[in-house]
């Protein structure tokens, strides 16, 4: 592909008038840096953030102001601002689903585990899913603190998702015996969401094959 604008004015100007070889120009230019940016935020939902980026620059590109910086930093505001609605969205789904997670099975003994275990401190966090068997340990990981989905959960383990969410039930009702035993559910603090939860679980990069359940 030939690069004819010397400019983002120049550029500009083509983007407001549809032209093809200079969107595609753009892409070329500044996917992979949007891509990275939006990656450590929403992780695996990172090539869906640029694409909607790219849709909502196409319908308004005449908002784009050359004089007021570079065409890449305005794409990647957008994409940021982009990734933290996306992340904000994918964050409250996954506390409702703390809390009601697979309610046709586990009734209403979910939501107590759920609120039990959103109360408590990162270090006791830590201390008591350390306790949990692997299979267990690394699907609640990867589920509530890798902001992954069940589908993705299991791809990554190579079990059925239906195991992934076992495991997740099971660990749940671990934990919430263990915050018991502990004496942590009596007056549970708030919990903290920083991010040593992901380096402190230890767990298990992705596997290419199935396996067992623990």
């Amino acid at each position: 592909m030939i690069d004819r604008w010397a400019t983002d004015v120049e550029l500009a100007v083509d983007l407001r008038a549809r032209d093809g070889d200079a969107w595609a120009l753009v892409y070329v230019r500044c996917s992979a840096t949007m891509r990275n940016v939006a990656r450590r935020l929403v992780g695996d939902q990172a090539d869906d953030v640029v694409h909607e980026v790219f849709a909502q620059f196409w319908h308004r590109p005449g908002l784009f102001d050359p004089e007021r910086g570079s065409l890449l930093n305005y794409l990647l505001g957008m994409t940021r601002n982009r990734s933290i609605d996306a992340y904000r969205v994918d964050a409250a789904r996954r506390r409702r689903e703390m809390k009601h997670f697979d309610l046709g099975n586990l009734g209403s003994m979910v939501s107590a585990e759920g609120d039990a275990i959103v109360g408590i401190t990162t270090e006791e966090l830590i201390m008591i899913i350390r306790m949990l068997p692997r299979g267990e340990r690394e699907a609640i990981g990867m589920a509530f603190f890798r902001h992954l989905s069940y589908q993705q959960v299991a791809i990554t383990l190579g079990v059925p998702e239906g195991t992934v969410k076992s495991r997740i039930r099971a660990g749940l009702a671990r934990m919430r015996t263990a915050l018991g035993e502990l004496g942590l559910d009596e007056e549970p603090p708030t919990i903290s969401e920083e991010d040593p939860l992901r380096d402190s679980l230890e767990i298990a990069p992705p596997s290419t094959t199935p396996t067992a359940d623990p």
